[in-house]
């Protein structure tokens, strides 16, 4: 929909222009795993060339953003480990660990190792993704969602205060994905004594505005920021100018998925 998709790159761009100020915000468009996996594809099939029309979102903000090409680190993570689903379209919890490195790096802040992350590894197997819903067939091979049990002060998701990060009964249904973070909440607030960055008597923040690809990543966030923020334009209900001024952020964070910017008909609600 290339009426909605350059829709989408003006409404982002005016936001930019209206926060460029208040805090050092960042554009990361995650590229779907056709893209990265191309060579599991059928030969000949036609696809968008995502890194192409990525290119061209970034090129169109207005100059004060930074933008973060995730590609490469995608390959990356992808020649190392499973960095996307096979029966799912979001990215692993390992692919987000990479986006998460990547990003806070660019920062200028230290990241977690993904060692120090081992201990706190589980496993929620069986999981039959969005792909698998579409096309039922009876071989396909289950996914396992890896997440970390990571510890965390407090979770505020929409005004009400959870007990964690993950919502633990959904491991045991049949979406397992909507586990992470409670699922795609108007405004979620993390706050832990996790942040390696930390400077005493300073509160460190972090606005992510995000899609579901966000969920597996916010957390790692939790290393390097005293608080995590999380928008999710689908369900916001405030004025994203309220979110705004709300808090002090040091950075702010817009990452959607390619296939996600591209059809979305939320971002309206970034200017209000």
């Amino acid at each position: 929909d290339e009426r909605r998709f350059s829709m989408n790159i003006e409404l982002l761009g005016t936001y930019l222009a209206s926060y460029r100020d208040t805090a050092p915000i960042t554009v990361a468009v995650i590229p779907n795993s056709y893209e990265i996996l191309a060579d599991k594809l059928p030969k000949g099939l036609q696809n968008v060339n995502q890194a192409a029309r990525v290119t061209e979102i970034y090129s169109a903000l207005p100059g004060g953003a930074d933008t973060l090409d995730l590609f490469p680190v995608m390959r990356l993570a992808a020649s190392e480990r499973q960095a996307y689903y096979r029966t799912d379209h979001h990215w692993t919890t390992w692919g987000a660990y990479n986006a998460y490195r990547a990003f806070v790096e660019s920062r200028g802040l230290k990241a977690v190792e993904f060692s120090v992350l081992e201990p706190l590894r589980r496993e929620a197997p069986g999981f039959y993704g969005t792909y698998f819903s579409k096309c039922k067939l009876f071989s396909a091979v289950p996914d396992t969602i890896e997440w970390y049990d990571i510890p965390v002060s407090s979770v505020t998701v929409g005004g009400e205060e959870k007990p964690g990060l993950y919502d633990a009964e959904k491991w045991g249904e049949r979406d397992k994905h909507a586990a992470f973070l409670w699922g795609n909440s108007d405004l979620t607030v993390v706050k832990s004594e996790n942040n390696l960055n930390h400077q005493e008597g300073r509160t460190s923040r972090v606005l992510l505005i995000k899609d579901s690809y966000g969920n597996p990543f916010a957390p790692f966030l939790t290393y390097s920021y005293d608080e995590v923020w999380m928008v999710d334009l689908r369900n916001l209900t405030a004025p994203m100018s309220e979110v705004m001024a709300r808090a002090e952020f040091d950075d702010v964070l817009v990452m959607y998925n390619f296939e996600n910017f591209a059809q979305d008909s939320n971002f309206t609600f970034l200017n209000r």
